[in-house]
């Protein structure tokens, strides 16, 4: 009795496509006959095509399952390359981050090299403001004090000289140097 060509595709368990595939033209000539719009298949071809797909063992699960593996390594490879993505994504962010502190850390340390100078600026000039008053300090003492002093090889009766332990100073020499003050912290005039 012949068989449609979707009856044996149901029973081996392939598509009609794979059946049609492993009908050649002697086949189709020796082994099937037209019934309408129908093909149908003799027994001898049935038996004909069970054992080529027996030999070859393909069948409609291998193929389900071939797809099914298609379709999960098609999965996988979206989920790995949205991964991938991500990491891009994280390695520019922490490039910009690195960049920033260099130049964070670039301008700490500009100041702190700022801060250095102006410590030594303000250690030279208190020391030169400590020798100015050290120097200026015994004049302004007999200046403050003008009384006589004593020394212990006069006698009271006679009347003492004056002690100045520094020169006496010009007036041209206190004309031309000007006081330098402590405040224009890091200020030098020109």
């Amino acid at each position: 009795m012949s068989e449609s060509i979707k009856d044996i595709a149901d029973e081996i368990g392939v598509s009609k496509t794979a059946i049609r595939k492993r009908m050649t033209d002697e086949f189709r000539k020796t082994r099937t006959e037209k019934q309408g719009n129908k093909i149908l298949i003799t027994d001898e071809g049935v038996a004909e095509l069970k054992e080529q797909f027996k030999a070859s063992g393909i069948t409609e699960q291998d193929t389900a399952e071939d797809d099914d593996q298609v379709d999960l390594a098609r999965q996988e490879l979206g989920v790995l390359s949205e991964q991938l993505t991500s990491q891009s994504d994280q390695l520019k962010e922490k490039d910009r981050q690195i960049a920033e502190l260099h130049k964070l850390l670039d301008q700490s340390q500009q100041l702190q090299l700022d801060v250095q100078q102006r410590m030594k600026q303000l250690e030279t000039s208190k020391a030169e403001v400590q020798a100015i008053e050290t120097a200026e300090q015994p004049q302004a003492d007999s200046e403050t004090k003008p009384g006589k002093v004593k020394l212990e090889s006069q006698s009271e009766e006679t009347e003492p000289e004056k002690i100045n332990p520094l020169p006496p100073r010009s007036e041209d020499a206190t004309s031309t140097t000007t006081k330098r003050r402590w405040w224009p912290f890091g200020r030098q005039k020109k």
